[in-house]
């Protein structure tokens, strides 16, 4: 049987994806404006 997990945990749980979410999607940007300046500086070569 599965327990019962309070709410308070649950919205914790969700906070934190909240926050995961949100540093994922900044990795990404930065990613990818990494790799934007990569392209142009090599494609003068």
């Amino acid at each position: 049987a599965r327990l019962h997990v309070p709410d308070s945990i649950i919205q914790q749980i969700l906070s934190f994806n909240s926050l995961d979410v949100e540093l994922y999607k900044h990795a990404q940007k930065i990613f990818s404006e990494q790799r934007e300046l990569f392209m142009l500086k090599n494609s003068e070569k």
